[in-house]
């Protein structure tokens, strides 16, 4: 009955991907969301075990996290733009696990020069936000749900047509099915990014909201009282593209250094290996990962955070 049921959710969830799939979207910087942790992975986290950088991936993947405050940042290759990000989880023993987090992206001012190339004394402004808070619960032993929304809100300052503001809603919601037959495996699917349209004042235009489906597995190859590692593969798919896959390990030794990396293909044709470490030193963690970012360039990403046992 539960195969069943996870099979059932998994058709739906195509389905559903697949009558959305010929609309244009806007509000791509919801897809940059993620701390260096699972970026270093390769954004394999359809099951992977999430922490507080990156639970909207899959709201079912942070059940069994420690409870941490933990914040994100990330430039753009040519220091004209940035991801933050500050969230955490909070579990409620025998009730839920709950996580929250606000998203950053930010680009420097950019000079506005009319039809003689004049420059404007104000520049262009453009900022992102989102606000995020996630639920999720273990139904049992086997298989673990989870729900994400987000209020989205775009801000534009431009010296010719003055101030534009953008809002939107949106949602997660993902299972996690653990293989208890077979110990080290987990299964996981997701919706990501679903919800209205994004409406602006001053501006006629609507922007869809960059819906996708995740799906994947972790496998766990080993774990001893010094080492682990795991395995993952995810397929990902974005509105107007196929699905595409990404592999990725971690290895851990004695809980206080990982060494990760993974390889992701990704819309426009871009695809590269993903790689990072973490450490860990009483509870204060410090993760890095380099990334692929487009055809020629890469993105640093920093991650801090501090777990409370």
């Amino acid at each position: 009955m539960k195969k069943i049921l996870f099979l059932n959710l998994l058709c739906f969830f195509t389905l559903y991907d697949i009558c959305i799939s010929a609309v244009h979207t806007g509000a791509d910087f919801l897809k940059l969301g993620g701390g260096a942790r699972i970026i270093a992975l390769a954004d394999t986290s359809a099951a992977t075990d999430l922490d507080g950088s990156s639970f909207f991936h899959n709201p079912a993947g942070f059940t069994k996290t420690d409870n941490e405050i933990t914040f994100v940042h990330a430039p753009s290759p040519f220091g004209d733009a940035y991801f933050q990000y500050l969230g955490g989880i909070y579990s409620i023993p025998g009730l839920a696990s709950l996580a929250a987090g606000i998203f950053s992206y930010r680009i420097e001012p950019i000079t506005v020069t009319d039809e003689t190339n004049n420059e404007f004394d104000e520049k262009l402004i453009w900022n992102d936000w989102a606000f995020a808070f996630a639920a999720a619960r273990d139904i049992n032993r086997r298989i673990s749900l989870g729900v994400c929304g987000k209020y989205i809100y775009r801000y534009e300052r431009n010296p010719i047509f003055g101030k534009t503001v953008g809002t939107a809603f949106s949602f997660d919601l993902g299972i996690k099915y653990r293989v208890v037959e077979v110990e080290g495996l987990a299964l996981g699917i997701s919706l990501e990014n679903y919800g209205t349209d994004v409406k602006y004042s001053n501006d006629p235009k609507i922007d869809v909201l960059p819906a996708s489906i995740r799906l994947g597995a972790v496998y766990r190859v080993f774990e001893t009282k010094e080492n682990r590692f795991d395995v993952a593969c995810d397929f990902f798919k974005e509105t107007e593209d196929k699905f595409r896959p990404r592999i990725s390990g971690e290895y851990t030794y004695l809980d206080w250094l990982s060494l990760r990396g993974g390889f992701l293909n990704k819309a426009g044709n871009i695809s590269g290996v993903n790689f990072g470490f973490g450490i860990e030193w009483r509870g204060y963690c410090f993760d890095f990962a380099s990334a692929v970012s487009s055809v020629f360039d890469r993105t640093a990403y920093m991650t801090v955070s501090k777990k409370f046992y």
